[in-house]
């Protein structure tokens, strides 16, 4: 199921069709006024699927709740990735938020302590623009080295966590949630399972642009190697309005 209303919070008729589906899926944050839901039970047409990359394709294999999911192979080229990326019209509120569950089969501790496996990460990357000013924002979930982090205004990463124990199974999926103020340009909160992180003083990189108001998002999963490594996606969440 995909529900979206670009022109603000969801009707009467589409908050019943997402409450039925929420009888599956119980753990959504409950946090900011809903403008975009895909569950995937209608397929990927509200997704571009890049032309270099790895492929994604629908998959009944592997879900969080209803019936589908979006599969994501990751290519034998480097950067060893795999994309799924949608432009929504910006949020009417400065504060919005994205949300996705997640699957990943990340490490295996071998002698020595080396580590292995085939996620590399996964990276939530949007771009926000006003028609004057373009917003940057990169989270990602490094499992090689087991980190949370983001992209500051400078283009450095920064350490959100370190030592991050997530689920490798791969029927059960994580959740992260991104928090982002648009109108100080800054990012406001992440949660990554049901761990809040407060990142209310980390700034987003801007810079000048003229392009219309919208908002870009993609999600992106890393391998490790060249081998064609499969992660999941689902119950993907926009919102605004956001504390």
């Amino acid at each position: 199921m995909s529900i979206e209303n670009k022109a603000g919070p969801l009707s009467a008729y589409d908050l019943n069709k997402l409450l039925k589906n929420a009888i599956f899926c119980p753990d959504l944050d409950s946090r900011g006024d809903i403008i975009f839901f895909d569950g995937f039970e209608d397929g990927l047409g509200n997704w571009k699927i890049p032309p270099i990359g790895g492929t994604v394709a629908l998959s009944a294999d592997v879900k969080q709740s209803g019936s589908f999911s979006a599969k994501l192979t990751t290519d034998a080229g480097y950067p060893y990735a795999a994309y799924l990326d949608t432009c929504l019209f910006l949020p009417q509120s400065s504060k919005f938020g994205i949300e996705f569950g997640f699957t990943l089969n990340y490490f295996s501790t071998l002698g020595g302590g080396t580590k292995t496996g085939n996620t590399r990460r996964v990276r939530l990357q949007t771009n926000a623009y006003d028609g004057t000013t373009r917003y940057y924002s990169m989270v990602d979930c490094d499992f090689l080295y087991q980190k949370l982090q983001y992209m500051d205004s400078d283009g450095n990463y920064k350490d959100i966590a370190t030592d991050l124990k997530l689920s490798c199974d791969l029927h059960l999926f994580n959740k992260m949630k991104v928090v982002f103020d648009r109108g100080n340009g800054k990012y406001v909160r992440c949660l990554l399972d049901n761990v809040e992180y407060d990142i209310s003083t980390a700034k987003l990189r801007t810079s000048a642009s003229t392009l219309q108001a919208e908002l870009d998002i993609s999600i992106i999963h890393y391998a490790t190697d060249a081998n064609l490594r499969v992660n999941y996606l689902d119950n993907i969440v926009v919102t605004q309005n956001e504390p």
